[in-house]
């Protein structure tokens, strides 16, 4: 650890000791009495890290919620992969029935204009949506989730916190996302594919080809940069 950093433990700490006894003792009202914490927290004085970046109340009470509910610290990314496999089931959903509209009668079909440029038009405003909102705070989510791994991880090892499930949630988590967004990147890259193989030949519909692809290229490396950070914090939590 730097050597500011280890100043700037040392002041919090005997600045605010009573203030930092009580949190934990408030998080985990069974705890060893205040001398063994104490001698336990000057050992690994890595849970103090979470002290400088915000609100610290606020971070504690958000952490608290999220064990006592049982809440995926990983929710907004769940919250990203579920709603976009949503639209895309509708979105095939809605191409099959333009399909049968088609083999049924093409050139009715073709007389009252495609409809499928309409279809591909609304579905990528609901993704790009949909991406918005996930965007809108995903480095705000990144940041607490780094600040809760640190927390349970010097809880665990200082033995504030003796069970290691929380460590060892994020293989599962890992596991859950990835089932969702294996079809995601799966439904994604067989349309890619098939664009890339069949392009369109009508300017309207190129268009909206053009936009779709965009959007999806998009969720494609946000799920990208999703398993990136789980990996990582697989990778320096998790022992397997």
């Amino acid at each position: 650890m730097p050597q500011h950093y280890s100043d700037e433990i040392s002041e919090v700490y005997q600045n605010d000791e009573e203030h930092i006894i009580d949190i934990l003792k408030n998080i985990y009202p069974d705890i060893a009495d205040k001398d063994f914490l104490t001698k336990k927290i000057e050992n690994d004085k890595r849970i103090f890290s979470l002290f400088f970046d915000g609100d610290v109340d606020a971070f504690l009470s958000e952490f608290i919620g999220k064990i006592e509910e049982d809440s995926s610290f990983f929710e907004d990314a769940y919250e990203y992969v579920y709603e976009t496999k949503v639209e895309l089931l509708r979105l095939n959903d809605l191409m099959e029935e333009e399909n049968k509209l088609m083999l049924k009668d093409p050139f009715a079909y073709f007389e009252e204009n495609n409809r499928v440029p309409k279809l591909y038009n609304e579905s990528t405003k609901i993704l790009n949506e949909i991406s918005n909102r996930y965007e809108e705070s995903k480095e705000e989510n990144r940041k607490f989730r780094i600040k809760a791994m640190n927390t349970i991880f010097s809880l665990v090892k200082i033995g504030v916190y003796n069970d290691e499930m929380l460590l060892d949630n994020i293989v599962s988590e890992k596991k859950h996302f990835e089932d969702v967004s294996k079809f995601v990147e799966s439904y994604i890259t067989m349309f890619i594919e098939t664009t890339t193989e069949l392009p369109p030949d009508d300017e309207d519909y190129g268009k909206s080809v053009k936009r779709i692809l965009k959007e999806d290229h998009r969720i494609l490396n946000n799920l990208k940069s999703i398993k990136k950070e789980m990996n990582e914090l697989k990778k320096e939590y998790i022992v397997e």
